[in-house]
């Protein structure tokens, strides 16, 4: 599907790793907000493309160096093909509030008055986090219109996943220039970087924000070898969902 859509001043992509079967629920996803939303889809990068380094032998490191370049090839897409000024990007495994589309006027005012660079729509979260986090709030819409909360946050937060995020073209060319060409194979002999992983990268860089609650979440049908990632991202899902919201 084209993304092009005239209806919206944004686009939306979505990264997607040779898995029929989770693009076509993300289709079936999509497809309840009717013909508004087109999807532009990102095919994913193999741990064997000639961009990650055949040096590195730990399997995680490398599963996320192809995450990232699948992130950061979808935001070339956006730079160089199309004419809007912001895009959404996702990843394949989640899930979307149902009223998604009824708030998206606000987000993208939002997003323009706080001048922002790249605000969070879904991340990984497993409490209450305008309680129990020190975030520090952007009100700018009643909350009778709009029933979330704008909260900054910052590199040093633990806020973790790139699940769905919003960004202006302006800071993507300027996370392309920063990390697509070279920034990779620079952090292999240089410890003090920052990790080359998305949500080390793209969520953490520029002016950012987060909506919370968030509106998208991570489906509960992923498999981690890693037991503690596996609990998180368990207790992630039973925090957020909601079958009003998302079913």
């Amino acid at each position: 599907m084209d993304s092009s859509n005239q209806d919206t001043i944004y686009d939306l992509y979505c990264l997607n790793f040779n898995n029929e079967k989770r693009r076509k629920s993300m289709t079936q996803v999509f497809d309840k907000f009717g013909k508004s939303v087109n999807i532009t889809w990102g095919d994913g990068v193999t741990l064997n493309d000639k961009r990650i380094s055949t040096t590195i032998t730990d399997q995680n490191k490398k599963r996320a160096w192809s995450t990232c370049y699948g992130h950061l090839d979808i935001i070339h897409k956006f730079v160089t093909n199309s004419t809007k000024e912001y895009a959404i990007f996702c990843e394949d495994d989640i899930l979307i509030r149902n009223d998604f589309m009824s708030h998206m006027k606000n987000i993208v005012d939002i997003f323009t008055k706080l001048n922002l660079d790249v605000l969070l729509l879904g991340y990984l979260c497993e409490n209450k986090i305008d309680q129990y986090c020190n975030f520090p709030e952007k009100s700018i819409i009643k909350p009778n219109e709009f029933p979330f909360k704008i909260l900054e946050y910052t590199e040093n937060n633990t806020v973790w996943g790139a699940q769905m995020y919003m960004l202006s073209k302006k800071h993507a060319r300027a996370l392309l220039e920063k990390y697509y060409t070279d920034y990779a194979e620079r952090t292999l002999y240089n410890p003090d970087m920052v990790p080359f992983s998305a949500d080390w990268t793209i969520t953490k860089d520029g002016q950012r924000a987060l909506v919370y609650p968030p509106i998208a979440i991570e489906s509960n049908d992923s498999y981690y070898d890693d037991f503690g990632q596996l609990r998180g991202h368990s207790a992630c899902f039973k925090f957020g969902y909601s079958k009003d919201l998302f079913g």
